[in-house]
């Protein structure tokens, strides 16, 4: 039997797409984002930093708003006063406006321009607010609103990014608040509330970093999954044209007055209508356990043309569950297709053979055609999907023996104990596959074809 060289799968590499790229074609203000259920993409963490963001300028906006409106009585510039916190409110909307537009905060230059203005409105609290009340005092706002300018700082820009506007933020506050009052009291007070600016940025930059690195393993983990799925079902397509394909050769060949053949050929028609329909097809079972020996005979019973011995008696007490039943009654029609298409064969023996207490048992196809070289010539998808692949899943041993014109031999093997799989060449003296029952014992001989 030589090797199906059939299609094999290929799998490309899955990446996470950019993080923060949001929908240009977005309307100007679509501030429908700011409702509705997160994803849990890349895109989603950015909305929900975005959200979160927002929900912090609102509470600023209404603490300052009802500051204002107690205490710009007392207010140096009333008038001022409330054309700040005006200006305030619109920038905020500018700016959550335009972030959502690009679905994320991440744009530097609408976070420079918004710490900016935050740096201006400390620079301005002398103006609004009276000597004894720059620090720690909601006459002078500017500190509890420019806390989130640092947060938005570390949760949009770059270390060197927002240890800069930590540092600027800071300088700001300390030339706003201490115009003029350098009491050693006051002093102190804001330079403890100069390490708030600090310890936002670091919140905003740890929480960020950790929640865009979950939103890119998700984004990575759901292409991998889909990239299997897609792998998945090509697989079942080359699962039924694999087969399929021999049938079409052996008609070819002028054997269309086959009537088993014919019958073989039905059945291949009806598996690809099925698989076109999305029926499983081969992967469907008929939920009964049977003899192992059963199992082979029905699989090597359509291949009349073939030259076939078989030597199944020693596995008649050995009974298979429905998904055995499925994998090694698939494997053997695989490989069988596999002699008629590629081994130019005189001679094919199937052999089913067990141990005495029934734990041990295995099935050995073998022909005497042209075989392949295994360390130069890469398995196909029949030999390495249908059967290795399959076998392995369901725990069971494989081992493929072939060289070149020395044909080749395939095992599947089942053990309790222990469980191989090995690949050989024959032309190195390992013609022989692991003997798992302790030499083959060939009885009660069947011959199918000629």
């Amino acid at each position: 039997m030589a090797v199906d060289r059939g299609a094999r799968g290929s799998s490309s590499p899955v990446t996470a797409p950019p993080v923060g790229r949001g929908r240009r074609d977005a309307p100007l203000l679509p501030w429908r984002r700011l409702g509705g259920a997160l994803t849990t993409t890349a895109d989603g963490v950015e909305l929900g930093m975005l959200r979160s963001f927002t929900g912090l300028r609102i509470v600023n906006v209404v603490q300052t708003t009802l500051a204002v409106a107690t205490l710009a009585s007392v207010s140096p510039h009333p008038a001022l006063d409330v054309v700040l916190l005006v200006v305030f409110v619109v920038e905020t909307v500018l700016f959550v406006a335009l972030c959502l537009r690009a679905g994320t905060v991440r744009r530097r230059r609408l976070v420079t321009a918004d710490i900016v203005f935050g740096a201006v409105l400390l620079l301005l609290q002398p103006l609004i607010a009276r000597e004894e009340h720059r620090i720690g005092s909601w006459e002078a706002w500017g500190y509890a609103v420019t806390l989130s300018c640092a947060l938005l700082a570390g949760m949009a820009l770059s270390r060197r990014w927002m240890w800069g506007a930590v540092v600027g933020l800071s300088a700001a506050y300390l030339v706003g608040g201490l115009q003029g009052n350098m009491l050693s009291g006051q002093l102190w007070s804001a330079l403890t509330n100069v390490f708030g600016y600090g310890a936002f940025a670091l919140v905003g930059a740890v929480i960020s970093d950790y929640l865009r690195r979950l939103g890119a393993e998700a984004d990575l983990q759901r292409g991998l999954a889909e990239q299997a799925a897609a792998e998945a079902e090509r697989n079942r397509a080359r699962m039924v044209l694999h087969d399929t394909a021999s049938l079409l050769t052996r008609l070819g060949r002028g054997a269309a007055d086959d009537a088993v053949l014919r019958r073989q050929a039905t059945a291949g028609a009806n598996a690809v209508t099925a698989f076109m329909a999305g029926v499983a097809g081969r992967e469907v079972t008929d939920g009964e356990s049977r003899c192992l020996a059963d199992v082979v005979a029905d699989a090597a019973s359509a291949f009349v043309d073939l030259p076939i011995t078989l030597n199944l008696d020693l596995a008649r007490d050995i009974d298979l569950d429905p998904d055995l039943v499925r994998v090694v009654g698939g494997a053997v029609v695989t490989l069988l297709h596999n002699v008629r298409q590629h081994a130019q064969a005189d001679s094919c023996v199937v052999h089913a053979d067990a141990t005495d207490d029934g734990r041990s048992w295995e099935v050995t196809v073998r022909d005497d055609g042209r075989g392949f070289d295994p360390a130069s010539t890469s398995q196909g998808f029949g030999l390495s999907r249908q059967v290795r692949a399959a076998a392995e899943d369901a725990g069971l041993g494989v081992s493929v023996v072939s060289g070149p014109d020395e044909g080749t031999v395939v095992t599947l093997s089942w053990s309790s104990q222990v469980t191989t799989v090995s690949v050989g060449d024959a032309s190195d003296g390992s013609s022989q596959p692991p003997d798992l029952l302790g030499g083959a014992r060939l009885e009660g001989a069947a011959t199918i074809g000629g």
